[in-house]
Parts: C-alpha cells; sequence; structure tokens
C-alpha cells in the first residue's frame, strides 16, 4: 500500500496564498487532515468549508471511509458544523523534539 499527501489551497486575486489544507492517506482506510488554515483577513468567506468540501470529494479520497483531524479546542464547534464529531475528548498529544 502507497499513501501519500494531498494539498489544498485557495490563492487571491494577487496570488497570494489564503487558505491551505494537508491531507496524508493511504486512499483506502484513513485520511488524516493536517494545517487547515485559513488567513485573518480570509475568514468567514466560506474558504475552510470549500476546503473540506474539496478534501472529501477528491476522487482519491471519496472513497475512504474515515477522515480524522486535531484542532485547537475553541474549533471544535466549526468542525462539528461540517459533519466532524468528536471522537475522544481525552486525547493527548505528544512530541519529541521542537
Amino acid at each position: 500500500m502507497e499513501g501519500s499527501s494531498l494539498l489544498f489551497a485557495y490563492l487571491d486575486e494577487e496570488e497570494r496564498l489564503v487558505a491551505f489544507a494537508r491531507v496524508l492517506s493511504d486512499f483506502v482506510f484513513k485520511a488524516c487532515i493536517f494545517d487547515l488554515i485559513v488567513t485573518e483577513d480570509h475568514r468567514d468567506r466560506g474558504l475552510g468549508k470549500a476546503l473540506m468540501g474539496k478534501i472529501l470529494y477528491h476522487p482519491r479520497l471519496e472513497m475512504v471511509p474515515s477522515f480524522e483531524l486535531y484542532c485547537q479546542p475553541e474549533m471544535t464547534p466549526y468542525y462539528q458544523s461540517l459533519g466532524v464529531t468528536v471522537i475522544n475528548d481525552q486525547l493527548i498529544l505528544m512530541r519529541k523534539g521542537i
């Protein structure tokens, strides 16, 4: 099985990056959404929702049964509004190094 990353982005009229998402997937069982980011001055325009739509309906991902993402607690209601549910509110994030 081969896994890979897919990148999704929106640029403004001057071709500056204003929204970005990265997905890591095996394209069979699971896809992890990382770095879904919209610049502060472009929020509340539907770009995050549009990125999620592009991810969920991407030809290489549309048959993947499980999508996961990590978010700040204050973003939970936003992702819930997009149909994402909290599966573990006790998850511990660990890191080695910087």
